[in-house]
């Protein structure tokens, strides 16, 4: 942590780290195994409770989240990039499970100046924290639908104004290297591309000395995912804490 949190916020989130860790032993399991195949055990161990922490940091965060966003300061990596995505009518945003990425469609509509919002997202089968997660992300101008049973609505959504966001590092039928490492993405992503050609764009918020740093890119239509892929192990390398490390990731 840091200077720019609050005393209670700190304890809150160290704690809340803590209670994850010895609740859910599995996951931490995971997320070592993980980080063993891309670095030493100690360092990887190391990565793990950072990440922990600032997983906690984000749930600490998300019980208002635009509350939160008011407090912090936003940096960004290329004011070129944003300028061009922002001067789009339409684009297509990837982002991942990283960082700060509740914020993204928040930090977005901010930034537009309330321009509409199209988020997918993957319906959890555990009921109450799907309907925790839906309200948290849901907002004025932002809507979230299921990637699976919702797309043709979201897609129509987004035909008529406004960007279309995903989260496409996780499961999927498209096999491609992560780290050097063969794994799943969603090939849903590729599809959507090919189907409206219109620009694509990496977009995450990071932590950043209590404040958000957004990484902003334009990513090749022609090789999207591989594009994709590669900004999102760019950004990972410089803040591996700030993945979300706790699930299955090679499983191909």
């Amino acid at each position: 942590m840091n200077k720019n949190d609050s005393r209670l916020a700190t304890i809150s989130i160290y704690c809340l780290a803590y209670l994850i860790k010895i609740c859910i032993p599995m996951r931490w399991r995971i997320a070592c195994k993980n980080l063993e195949r891309l670095y030493p055990k100690a360092e990887a161990e190391e990565i793990a409770w950072a990440s922990y922490i600032h997983l906690s940091r984000l749930m600490y965060y998300s019980r208002n989240l635009k509350r939160s966003l008011k407090n912090k300061t936003v940096v960004v990596n290329d004011p070129e990039a944003l300028d061009a995505l922002l001067n789009t009518p339409r684009v297509i945003m990837f982002s991942g499970h990283l960082g700060l990425w509740e914020f993204v469609p928040f930090v977005m509509q901010q930034l537009t100046n309330n321009k509409p919002q199209n988020w997918l997202y993957k319906k959890s089968s555990v009921k109450v924290l799907d309907k925790w997660l839906y309200s948290l992300r849901q907002g004025k101008d932002i809507d979230i639908w299921d990637s699976r049973t919702e797309l043709k609505d979201a897609l129509k959504s987004f035909k008529k104004n406004g960007h279309l966001g995903m989260a496409a590092d996780q499961g999927g039928g498209y096999v491609s290297n992560f780290f050097g490492i063969p794994m799943k993405f969603p090939i849903g992503a590729k599809k959507i591309v090919e189907r409206y050609d219109i620009p694509c764009y990496f977009f995450s918020c990071m932590y950043k000395d209590g404040d958000i740093k957004i990484h902003v890119k334009r990513l090749s239509n022609d090789s999207i995912m591989e594009s994709y892929i590669a900004q999102l192990e760019s950004v990972i390398k410089t803040y591996p804490e700030q993945y979300y490390w706790i699930h299955r990731l090679w499983r191909v």
